[in-house]
């Protein structure tokens, strides 16, 4: 992001911090993983050319149930499963 002008940077956030407020319990947060997905899909129902997206997790389990949901969410949904 340093290399792009502010506005620019402003405009498309390459970084961005969102709160996902749930219960963690057993090293997972199912509403923050739902969170991601929902983001997710916000994010690539409006674009036909979808960006890469990278989301971080404080460990492996979470991450795991993410890509679970993220698996869940392609099977019900075609527009999805083709942008992820």
């Amino acid at each position: 992001p340093v290399r792009h002008p502010k506005a620019e940077v402003d405009r498309e956030k390459p970084l961005e911090v969102v709160r996902g407020d749930g219960l963690y319990a057993q090293r997972t947060n199912g509403e923050e993983a739902d969170r991601v997905v929902e983001l997710l899909a916000s994010i690539w129902k409006k674009d036909t050319n979808p960006p890469s997206i990278g989301v971080v997790t404080f460990n492996r389990d979470q991450a795991d149930l993410i890509e679970l949901r993220l698996e869940e969410r392609a099977e019900e949904d075609a527009k999805f499963r083709a942008a992820y």
